[in-house]
């Protein structure tokens, strides 16, 4: 391997590890040197393939080498990376309660703190296939069946990177228990306008504050002057605790008491009371799950090696009447691809995801189409396409059944066609509820 290209094995190290054989080999043809001796390790994960990458390049380089030479075997009786697989789960935290299961016994025992995030599907999915080594529909599941066989059962723990991503001490914001409200507002009347939707008239009871009514006092020069009606000792409970009025000669005095551990949205953000003092409160934005480690409780119920994937070649047609000819002879649902050479994002889907195997596997249960709607513009306003790449999922008779814009990884598109062949809908409801995947998780589905 070029010294140079090591980025292209980050890549290859999420299709494809087993038994390795590394050698280096002298970057001058013709000086009559040889290869050192084979170095043999065993792998099944990324983190292995590539500190053993590494290690390679730097004694490569010492040697004054810039070839490195490699060989994967592959095991087919175990799960390595990029295989398909089915499996069924449960994940704990590290208290041990219930945060999500595929097992319908065990997702009726999901954790109450978990359920807004993992239960909305309302059943659990049974059992999910997964690209082994990358994000599952839970992050993590993808990493927890590695070096696992068929029939096994085992527990399992995955690091927080390989789930939610780490903690991000930026995403802890302190606000104070105390905040000071005059006693008199005064807006422009477009803005009374803006939030009432209504006329400002002299007595007339707005809701300016959820703490307290405001009464319009008068209008002038396109000003709306409004008393705030707090009243003192007023305690209003909300979700995340209770809050205080006291109404002092200049001002109103708004007090909170947040109750740790409960939920905090500001902002268009969710988040979680983490502490509090006389002064201040703190509230943690992070997803609850970001920088714990979780455990999977895991069966491998079915193993398809990478290896029957790379094999497939996807049979895409590039003639529309050809293909919806096709479509409506055999019954078979469209996939329609619009892309365009120039856009990365069309490529990486073209070359990326329809190269994973969730996807391969429906090799002969669609039509694929794919069209440059960049030169064949009519398509692009056909189908209404306002950037690329577009996929548009059709029935056997044209009709269209899903318009999914911008670049889609293997497992969101993966669950589409499971519904449009409708099969898994439960997965397909699952995907939905399951909100705020890790960034860590995100990252390597794209890498």
């Amino acid at each position: 391997m070029n010294v140079s290209a090591q980025m292209y094995f980050k890549a290859l190290a999420t299709l494809c590890t087993a038994v390795l054989m590394v050698a280096g080999v002298a970057c001058h043809a013709g000086d009559g040197s040889k290869a050192d001796s084979p170095i043999e390790a065993a792998v099944n994960d990324y983190e292995s393939f590539q500190q053993l990458i590494n290690q390679s390049i730097e004694a490569a380089e010492t040697r004054g080498q810039k070839d490195v030479y490699i060989h994967l075997k592959e095991d087919a009786d175990t799960v390595q990376p990029a295989d398909l697989v089915t499996a069924e789960y449960t994940v704990l935290d590290p208290q041990g309660r219930v945060v999500y299961s595929t097992r319908p016994e065990m997702f009726a025992r999901i954790d109450a703190r978990y359920r807004v995030f993992f239960a909305q599907a309302g059943a659990a999915t049974g059992p999910e296939t997964l690209l082994a080594g990358l994000s599952g529909l839970f992050p993590g599941a993808g990493h927890a069946v590695l070096g696992m066989q068929p029939g096994q059962r085992r527990t399992v723990t995955v690091s927080s990177e390989k789930g939610f991503g780490p903690a991000d001490e930026s995403k802890i914001e302190t606000y104070p228990r105390r905040r000071n409200l005059p006693k008199t507002t005064v807006l422009p009347v477009s803005a009374f306008l803006k939030n009432f939707d209504t006329a400002p008239e002299t007595g007339k009871i707005v809701r300016l504050s959820p703490y307290f009514p405001s009464r319009v006092n008068g209008v002038k020069a396109g000003m709306v002057t409004l008393d705030n009606l707090a009243a003192d000792g007023e305690t209003v409970e909300e979700p995340f605790g209770r809050a205080t009025l006291a109404v002092e000669t200049d001002r109103i005095v708004l007090t909170l008491d947040p109750t740790i551990g409960a939920s905090f949205d500001a902002n268009e953000k969710k988040g979680v009371v983490s502490g509090k003092d006389e002064t201040h409160f703190t509230v943690d934005y992070n997803h609850p799950l970001a920088g714990k480690n979780l455990t999977f409780e895991v069966s491998v119920n079915d193993l398809k090696k990478f290896s029957v994937f790379e094999k497939i070649e996807m049979p895409w047609i590039e003639d529309h009447d050809t293909a919806m000819e096709q479509a409506a002879t055999t019954g078979k649902p469209l996939v329609l691809v619009l892309y365009a050479e120039w856009c990365q994002w069309s490529q990486r889907l073209l070359t990326h995801t329809f190269n994973d195997p969730r996807i391969k596997r429906y090799h002969d249960r669609f039509v694929w189409l794919k069209i440059d709607s960049d030169k064949e513009r009519v398509f692009k306003e056909v189908f209404e396409q306002d950037g690329f790449p577009m996929v548009v999922l059709m029935d056997p008779h044209g009709e269209i059944v899903k318009k999914m814009g911008g670049f889609q990884d293997g497992g969101t598109l993966a669950l589409a066609l499971n519904k449009v062949l409708g099969e898994g809908p439960g997965m397909q409801q699952a995907a939905h509820a399951i909100k705020h995947v890790g960034a860590a998780s995100k990252v390597e589905d794209e890498e």
